[in-house]
């Protein structure tokens, strides 16, 4: 098992194929890719979104608290077999700051610990913090798998400050029936060509950031992927935003 931790300000946009292009264009020399996307290339995301029978979660969350959590399941990987190793991640919001924790599971052992509050041992002090947040989490939201996001990620950092972190989400689908790791359909949150965009940075904008957002006329928005799941639940309606 191991643990990872982020502590950062996380900043979304939504953003045509014409824009992402005009925004890397200005960056260029400035952003690289990441290991695991290019210019052509991407990688695959999916998630399980957890939350209690009465949507208490993301209920919350829409009210933009001071303090927001929310648990979910990650893989890079599908279909997820009981072995695989997957990331359960707590993620709070703690006045527009956003820590996440997470630990590696099999999948199994995962999916377990959720639905039964079968903690898993953990061989050291730091994954055992965060096994007994989760474990706090769950005592005080009895939580379901409510729904499946999956979608292909573009992934950048600054050559100056790989803390500067820039995503470019796209195909974004969802699923609230028959939630789990095992099947990738879903409906299509976005319409074709718009990409979920996120800088995530530890602290303000660098000048030359600031100055791309503001040369192509690009404002951050709110924009949460489990958020808009739940108004396609709530009313029935798939939401094709822009």
């Amino acid at each position: 098992m191991s643990i990872q931790t982020f502590s950062r300000y996380e900043q979304k946009y939504l953003v045509t194929d014409a824009q992402k292009r005009a925004f890397l264009d200005l960056l260029a020399g400035r952003l690289r890719y990441d290991d695991h996307s290019g210019a052509d290339r991407s990688y695959q995301v999916f998630n399980v979104y957890y939350d209690t029978p009465d949507n208490e979660v993301v209920r919350q969350s829409l009210d933009k608290p001071n303090y927001k959590e929310k648990l979910r399941l990650r893989s890079y990987r599908l279909p997820v077999l009981p072995d695989d190793p997957v990331f359960l991640e707590i993620k709070k919001k703690i006045v527009g700051k956003v820590n996440k924790r997470r630990i590696v599971l099999p999948y199994r052992e995962a999916v377990a610990f959720v639905a039964e509050g079968r903690e898993p041992v953990f061989a050291d002090y730091l994954n055992g913090q965060v096994g007994a947040e989760i474990g706090w989490f769950l005592e005080n939201h009895r939580v379901l798998p409510h729904c499946f996001i999956r979608y292909d990620r573009v992934a950048l950092y600054a050559a100056s400050d790989p803390r500067i972190r820039i995503t470019f989400d796209a195909d974004i689908r969802v699923r609230t029936d028959n939630v789990s790791l095992a099947d990738g359909s879903g409906e299509p949150l976005l319409d074709d060509g718009i990409w979920l965009m996120e800088i995530k940075t530890v602290d303000n904008y660098p000048l030359w950031l600031a100055d791309a957002l503001n040369g192509i006329g690009l404002r951050r928005r709110s924009f949460s992927k489990y958020s808009a799941a739940y108004a396609v639940r709530k009313t029935g309606a798939w939401i094709h935003a822009l």
